[in-house]
């Protein structure tokens, strides 16, 4: 994530999206099985941090 972002950028303060699953050498094998909600609100969040 933080090589995706510009020089003299901030790093957002929420990242969220669907996970990859790797191998040691990075090499992907699969896609997580849990998924991110469709939409994020803040309500989202209202029983603590939301892990998928």
């Amino acid at each position: 994530v933080a090589g995706s972002v510009g020089d003299g950028e901030p790093l957002p303060g929420v990242l969220y999206g669907d996970t990859d699953i790797v191998d040691d050498e990075g090499h992907f094998l699969r896609h997580r099985r849990l998924q991110p909600p469709e939409h994020l609100s803040w309500r989202s969040f209202r029983h603590g941090m939301l892990v998928c």
